[in-house]
């Protein structure tokens, strides 16, 4: 009997780690720049930190998943690679049309919330803490964008957020159908000039201020190498 309360209250006490859901957009020239930003979570993960990992990708070849799976030898995760569909995004008007995968997120990941993260990202911590904030009633936790005051000019708005690093209220995102909304804005600003980061000014076209403003080394901006770190 003792026992048996014993486990009970230490399973209350000591729960069960959640599972981070981290989601990466990536084709095959992107591997080595993915590889190096899960490369960096794995090392500088806390040791009960445990990750689900999703590669939204059209064209990685099987000899580059592997090298991901390689990776498993600093630390256990589990790796989905998921094959988007291009014909989705054939009326967008881009050289780089990855870019906007992060838009069906929502759909293909059955999650309540997820981490997206650009390829160029470089992690120095566990991603425990920004994992753990709370995104209830937004669509996403983000940090201001340091490099953009003329756009915010342009767009008339106090505050735009740089879309490298969100996390994502997925459940919230697909109760208020946003993922129809973010590609009907898309095609409506393509052909706009002014509009000049497409992806991450629909993101915040789509989400206002319906989102929490995250502290900044959550995202800083590394104008020496042109990459992010969290």
């Amino acid at each position: 009997m003792f026992i048996i309360v014993f486990i009970i209250l230490g399973y209350v006490l000591y729960p069960k780690t959640e599972r981070m859901s981290i989601v990466f957009a990536c084709n095959d020239k992107y591997v080595p720049h993915v590889g190096t930003a899960i490369t960096s979570i794995l090392m500088n993960a806390d040791k009960d930190d445990k990750f689900d990992f999703y590669i939204l990708q059209d064209d990685i070849s099987e000899e580059n998943k592997q090298k991901f799976e390689e990776l498993k030898r600093i630390k256990d995760f589990n790796i989905k690679f998921i094959q988007v569909d291009k014909d989705r995004f054939s009326k967008i008007k881009s050289k780089h049309v990855s870019y906007f995968y992060r838009f069906i997120i929502p759909e293909i990941i059955s999650k309540k919330k997820a981490l997206y993260l650009d390829a160029d990202i470089l992690v120095l911590s566990s991603l425990s803490s920004l994992w753990q904030i709370d995104v209830t009633g937004v669509y996403a936790g983000v940090v201001e964008d340091c490099c953009v005051q003329q756009q915010k000019k342009l767009m008339h708005i106090s505050n735009h957020f740089n879309s490298g690093v969100m996390l994502l209220n997925l459940e919230k995102i697909r109760t208020d159908n946003i993922v129809k909304e973010l590609f009907k804005t898309k095609l409506e600003i393509q052909n706009d000039a002014k509009f000049f980061f497409q992806d991450q000014d629909t993101l915040n076209i789509v989400f206002n201020e319906n989102v929490t403003w995250l502290p900044k080394k959550y995202n800083e901006y590394d104008v020496n190498h042109m990459s992010e770190a969290v």
